[in-house]
Order: C-alpha cells, then sequence, then structure tokens
C-alpha cells in the first residue's frame, strides 16, 4: 500500500498484474481523490477516470492530472499529503536477469 504507515494488518491485498511493453501503471493516494475544490466538491475517483479515458497523449498522462488538480483546487492548499507516481513499462525490463516474478 502507497502512503500508509505499519500495522494496519491484513486490511490490504497484494495482487500480480500482468502488463505489456508501453502500458503505464499509476498509484495515487487518497490525498489525491480528496483534494477539493474552493466549493468543497471533491476531486473522487470518476474525474480521475475522465482523464484516463485514452484521449490524448498517454505520455503526458502525469502533466494532465497534476494541471486538472491544481485548476480544480485553484490552488487551495490540500487537507492532506497527494502522491501521484507513474510508472512506464518499457521493452527490455522483463529481459533483465532477476526481473520475473518472484517464485
Amino acid at each position: 500500500p502507497l502512503g500508509i504507515s505499519d500495522g494496519l494488518g491484513d486490511a490490504f491485498r497484494t495482487d500480480l498484474l500482468e502488463v505489456d511493453i508501453d502500458d503505464r501503471i499509476l498509484l495515487v493516494s487518497d490525498g489525491l481523490l480528496d483534494a477539493r475544490s474552493p466549493s468543497d466538491e471533491r476531486f473522487d475517483r470518476s474525474r480521475l477516470e475522465q482523464l484516463l479515458d485514452g484521449s490524448g497523449n498517454a505520455a503526458f498522462v502525469f502533466d494532465r492530472i497534476a494541471g486538472a488538480l491544481s485548476d480544480f483546487c485553484d490552488w487551495r492548499q490540500p487537507d492532506d499529503d497527494i502522491t501521484l507516481v507513474e510508472i512506464p513499462c518499457l521493452s527490455g525490463l522483463a529481459d533483465e536477469p532477476g526481473a520475473g516474478a518472484a517464485d
């Protein structure tokens, strides 16, 4: 789990995810989804999904989300930390020794 402390026990699970070359993995914290506009509206998951709907250049998804969040919040300070991590799945990485899934 991203951005949490130890001691939560079995509250979270771990899954394996199959990805293809040129896929992108996006990790976000609840601070992004809970960010609020000046009118106290939440950024929420549906707004994030609209930004990820496949239109536009995938190479700029991070910038698109960051820009939309800044516009939405109108530079209001967040109530929680906001974490956004984008991991591009590049060719050649899976071919490296030891890059496979753990047995």
